[in-house]
């Protein structure tokens, strides 16, 4: 058998993370897809709780609607906020094409009626600080003459001081399609007011770390924030994804999601459970890694079905993290989970040993019987209810290290795999 160090305690020793090493694959080519993408739409996001837990009372926070994500006030007022990872490039420069892009269609938006200029806040939020003085110098522009200095200040940096222009032909193409809708002499009072309710903020890189904070001062003790935002986080993501998924603008009330927290809150202060950790279901390339696992293959060892493996590999997943979130938090004591470990073994060895005495003799179905009584147990820690799937999810962790079997013979028949 391999040799790893056996039992929970490999999970809850934060220090050690052998254990996810085990989980080696092929080689793969490098990806197409930029990790910076994903960080700018993930983003959205975050900002967006960032926005329910700073917006009034009575408000609703949208993605994708209106702008990257916007604030819809009671009475009417609204922040259209274009989000910029700003890892890769700096968005804010002054031959940026991202900058003047974003200037162009609100421009736009604010002749085809989307906006009323005088009611919306243009907000730009770039995570990474850039510098971009053309970008600072209009978002410190709160009145019509700062925002005409500033404009014409932009169209002689980018044009050439008129009447002649004589830099508009360097900007390159792709930037002269934004510059020559934005200069335009037809949007000028157009494009002050947008100036003029401009405002550029920035993060530090640290996107979570900040939401966190904001967490603390607004709504939760320190000691379970982190567990209410991420209770939070995914509970926006579920409900803008339940939103698109049914044909609905993704937009959730500030009202309900404060409700949300709070409820939650409050259920964290008086627990007798654990909460879980775990995120979405398992993606498909999740379930292409686990399919060739011990703890699979010895689920198919007993013909377990296509979906209860689906069922199987979630549990397997979320238990990891779970067992991980537990140890870091100081919910479960490590001896616990060392007794919850060995109680399991003992309740799989005992099942094992009656049903080798009066189970069927097609050790298929006695081993596929064995797991069925194992995987609808459900045990607490500590006198705390655990999350429905940690039971069956544990006991997948140890068929994976071959500590149990639901096949007799389970050892003989994967030793390829020991």
């Amino acid at each position: 058998m391999r040799n790893l160090p056996g039992g929970f305690e490999y999970y809850s020793n934060i220090a050690v993370t052998s254990r996810f090493k085990v989980l080696k694959l092929a080689p793969k080519k490098k990806s197409t897809h930029v990790p910076g993408q994903y960080y700018g739409y993930s983003l959205q996001c975050t900002h967006c709780v960032s926005q329910l837990l700073a917006a009034v009372p009575g408000a609703w926070v949208s993605i994708e609607v209106l702008e990257d994500v916007a604030v819809e006030s009671p009475d009417g007022d609204v922040e259209a906020i274009q989000t910029k990872s700003g890892l890769d490039t700096n968005p804010i420069s002054n031959r940026s094409v991202d900058l003047w892009k974003t200037f162009r269609n609100w421009v736009d938006a604010v002749r085809g009626q989307e906006f009323e200029a005088d009611k919306t806040a243009f907000i730009l939020h770039v995570e990474a600080p850039h510098a971009g003085a053309l970008c600072k110098r209009f978002s410190k522009a709160n009145s019509t003459e700062e925002a005409t200095s500033a404009i014409l200040a932009a169209r002689d940096e980018l044009w050439g001081a008129g009447p002649n222009f004589k830099k508009k032909t360097e900007v390159g193409t792709e930037l002269a399609e934004h510059l020559n809708i934005v200069f335009l002499t037809a949007n000028e009072a157009v494009l002050n007011k947008v100036v003029r309710n401009f405002r550029l903020t920035t993060g530090e890189r640290q996107a979570y770390s900040y939401l966190l904070d904001q967490m603390k001062i607004l709504l939760v003790d320190d000691d379970i924030a982190e567990d209410v935002l991420l209770h939070g986080l995914g509970w926006a993501k579920k409900t803008l994804d339940t939103a698109i998924e049914n044909h609905l603008p993704p937009r959730i009330s500030v009202d309900e999601f404060r409700t949300e927290l709070n409820s939650f809150r409050n259920s964290l202060k008086k627990r007798d459970y654990l909460p879980s950790f775990a995120g979405l279901p398992p993606t498909t390339e999740q379930i292409l890694q686990n399919t060739l696992r011990p703890y699979v293959r010895q689920l198919n060892l007993v013909d377990w079905s296509e979906d209860s493996l689906f069922t199987a590999i979630s549990q397997y997943l979320n238990t990891k993290v779970n067992i991980i979130q537990y140890g870091r938090r100081g919910y479960v004591n490590r001896k616990s989970l060392q007794e919850f470990e060995k109680t399991i073994k003992a309740l799989w060895q005992n099942m094992r040993d009656e049903l080798n005495l009066t189970g069927p003799d097609d050790l298929v179905k006695r081993g596929k019987l064995l797991a069925l009584r194992c995987l609808r147990e459900r045990r607490k820690i500590e006198g705390f209810e655990l999350p429905d799937d940690f039971t069956p999810g544990s006991f997948h962790l140890l068929a994976d290290d071959f500590e149990i079997g639901w096949h007799n013979q389970y050892l003989e028949l994967l030793k390829d795999q020991q």
